[in-house]
Formats: structure tokens, C-alpha cells, sequence
């Protein structure tokens, strides 16, 4: 919650600054995982992996705030699935500079009514379900994740049937060869080099 709202300060400030390093995509998924796996473990849900061959390499990004949106997503995945539930975290290659990951679940869904809310500032979703399973929820999680995505890739989305579950995916940037590592850019740089880097898709 505490960091949720430094992040929300720095990006309606416009002081986000992302450090570009070269990092294995693969390894950071299989730690967030782990770092996720005893809440999992709490309701007997399995987390599965199921990485694209082509993005086992190492790709340049800012790893800390990619694993800021997977741990997120992770997080709200396990809140809202049942007990023995599944949960997907998976990678595709889209092209030789974007990849795609994909968290996919198992639990309650989402309401088409209030889907729209989803990424939003402080756009919770209010019902008794759902208060039950995220009493202290404040609504910046999906925004920031919005956010960052935008950043660090072409942005985020979702489909989601009510209970059934639902799937997110963001597309990342590979910044290997035009950036020098470590590198760090404020957003106004970023979005340049994403205005560029979609060019080259």
C-alpha cells in the first residue's frame, strides 16, 4: 500500500525515472512466482509457467518494474480464485523487439458492468464478493500497473468472464543495443524511445 502510493506520487508528478538493464526474462518470472507461491500455497492453487522458447534469452527493460506488474497481477489472481484454483503466467514472442507476457486465472471474474473501472485511479470494484476477498483493496494497483506498462511496452489488457476468471497481458520492449546499460530515462524519454521502438515493430 505504502509503495503503491510513492508510485502513484512519482507518475502524477512526472518523476518516475525506469533503469534499463539487461536481465533474463525467464528468471525474473520464476521469482515472482516463488515470491508468490505461499499465498498460493495458502488456498492450494497451482501456479504454472509456460515460457515461448524465443524469450528465454536476456532482453533490456526495466526489470524491477516489470516484476512490479507481474507480482501485482499475481497477487490480484490469488485474492480472487477459489481454493485449488490455476493460475498462468506465460511469455510470447510477438516480434524480435516485443514480448508479450500473459497472466491467466482460474477464479471469480469480473462483471462486465464493472470492467470499465479496472484502470482507473482508485477504480475498485465495489460488491460484497469482492470486498470480502480484498477488504483493504484502494484501487491504485491496476492504474500504476497501467501506467508502468505504458512505459516500459505498448500497454496493457484484459478479458475477463464472470465466474470464470480472467487474463491480463502486457507487451514489454527488448531496448538491447540502443540504450547503454545501466541506463536510466525519465518518462518523457521513454515514450520517445516507445514512439520509436513501435515504429521498428
Amino acid at each position: 500500500y505504502v509503495g503503491d502510493l510513492l508510485d502513484y506520487s512519482l507518475l502524477r508528478n512526472g518523476h518516475l525515472i525506469l533503469k534499463y538493464t539487461s536481465f533474463s526474462l525467464d528468471f525474473l518470472l520464476d521469482q515472482c512466482i516463488h515470491m508468490m507461491q505461499l499465498k498460493a500455497k495458502d488456498k492450494r492453487i497451482t501456479i504454472r509457467k509456460e515460457v515461448d522458447a524465443l524469450t528465454k534469452g536476456k532482453i533490456c527493460n526495466d526489470q524491477n518494474r516489470i516484476q512490479q506488474v507481474v507480482i501485482n497481477l499475481l497477487a490480484n489472481s490469488i485474492k480472487f480464485t477459489g481454493k485449488e484454483g490455476n493460475i498462468t503466467v506465460a511469455t510470447r514472442r510477438i516480434n524480435c523487439r516485443s514480448t508479450e507476457i500473459r497472466v491467466q486465472d482460474s477464479g471469480i471474474g469480473i462483471r462486465e458492468e464493472d470492467q470499465a473501472k479496472l484502470f482507473t485511479e482508485h477504480g475498485r470494484v465495489i460488491d460484497e464478493q469482492t470486498q470480502a476477498l480484498n477488504p483493504q483493496g484502494v484501487g491504485l494497483g491496476l492504474w500504476i500497473c497501467k501506467e508502468f506498462c505504458q512505459r516500459i511496452g505498448s500497454g496493457i489488457s484484459f478479458q475477463s468472464t464472470y465466474g470464470k476468471g480472467s487474463t491480463f497481458r502486457f507487451s514489454i520492449f527488448d531496448y538491447s543495443g540502443e540504450v547503454t546499460e545501466p541506463s536510466r530515462m525519465s518518462i518523457t524519454e521513454v515514450t520517445n524511445n516507445n514512439l520509436s521502438a513501435r515504429k521498428m515493430e
